[in-house]
C-alpha cells in the first residue's frame, strides 16, 4: 500500500511528506496510521464518515460531463478555426446535456483542456486551457504554458520542440447544494475514558501490545488522546498506534498527528 500511494504521489511531482492523508473506507482507517509512517507523513484525516465516504460523495456530488474530441495536429498544422470549432460544439453538448437534466443554463461551468506532448513523445500531458484560449488559439502562449506544465512534472521544458495536439477536452460543471453534516458535539456530554483494552499489532514498535479502546462516537470535539489507542466506529475502526495521538475536529474528523521526529 505504501507503494502504491507513494507512486501516484511522485507521479504528480509532490512529497508526500509535505501534506496529510485523507483516509476514506471501512478498512482505511484501521491501515492509514501505519501507511503513513513509511511514508513519512505526519497527519492523517479520519472523516467521520469514512466508512461510507462513496455514498456521503454521492450526496456531494455536482452533475459533470466531460467530452473529448481526437485532435492530431503537429506545430503550425494545427488551423485556429478548427481548434476553436471543436471547443465550442463539445461546451454547446455539454450544456445542453446539463440543461435536459434539470440545470440551469448560467450555473454551467465550462473547463476546457488540452491534451499535448513534444514531437515523439509516447504520452500527453492535459493542460487547462482559459476561455480567451479555447476561443482564439495563439501557438506561442499555448506552447509557454506546456512548456511550464511539463517542467512542473519532469523538471524540464523543451521550448524548441514542436508541440503534437492530441485531443481536446472540455468538462462542463453544475452545482448542486451541499447537504449540512453534523459538527462534533462540544457540550461535554462525551467520555475520554475507554470503556476497555485489547493487543494489537503496533507498526512502529513492530511488535504486539496493549491499545486502550475508545468509543469513537462518544467523544467531544477538541478530545485529544494519545495512542496506542483503537476507536471504535459503526462503520469503520480507527487505529492509532503511538506515537500518534489523535483529535476530533470541529467537522467531526479524527485528526491524527505523529509525535516524534522532526
Amino acid at each position: 500500500m505504501p507503494a502504491g500511494v507513494r507512486d501516484m504521489i511522485v507521479d504528480h511531482g509532490l512529497d508526500p511528506e509535505a501534506m496529510p492523508m485523507v483516509v476514506g473506507g471501512g478498512a482505511g482507517p484501521v491501515h492509514a496510521a501505519a501507511v503513513a509512517m513509511e511514508l513519512g507523513m505526519r497527519k492523517v484525516i479520519v472523516p467521520r464518515q469514512s466508512g461510507v465516504f462513496c455514498a456521503v460523495g454521492m450526496l456531494f456530488a455536482d452533475l459533470k460531463h466531460d467530452l473529448v474530441r481526437s485532435c492530431y495536429a503537429s506545430g503550425e498544422q494545427l488551423a485556429p478555426e478548427r481548434w476553436h470549432a471543436l471547443f465550442a460544439a463539445m461546451a454547446g453538448e455539454g450544456r445542453r446535456t446539463l440543461v435536459s437534466e434539470g440545470a440551469r443554463l448560467d450555473e454551467v461551468e465550462v473547463r476546457y483542456s488540452a491534451d499535448l506532448r513534444y514531437l515523439r513523445q509516447i504520452h500527453e500531458l492535459s493542460l487547462p486551457v482559459d476561455e480567451d484560449l479555447a476561443k482564439c488559439l495563439e501557438l506561442d502562449d499555448l506552447h509557454a504554458r506546456f512548456d511550464a506544465l511539463h517542467e512542473r512534472h519532469f523538471g524540464y521544458g523543451l521550448p524548441q520542440e514542436t508541440l503534437e495536439v492530441v485531443n481536446l477536452r472540455v468538462r462542463c460543471v453544475a452545482r448542486r447544494p451541499r447537504p449540512e453534516l453534523p459538527r462534533a458535539r462540544t457540550n461535554g456530554a462525551g467520555t475520554s475514558v475507554p470503556h476497555g483494552a485489547r493487543r494489537a499489532y503496533s507498526p512502529g514498535e513492530m511488535t504486539f501490545r496493549r491499545f486502550a479502546v475508545y468509543r469513537g462516537d462518544s467523544l467531544d470535539g477538541g478530545c485529544r488522546l494519545e495512542g496506542p489507542a483503537i476507536l471504535e466506529l459503526p462503520q469503520t475502526t480507527v487505529v492509532v498506534p503511538a506515537p500518534f495521538s489523535v483529535r476530533l475536529d470541529e467537522a467531526g474528523s479524527f485528526v491524527l498527528t505523529r509525535g516524534d521526529g522532526p
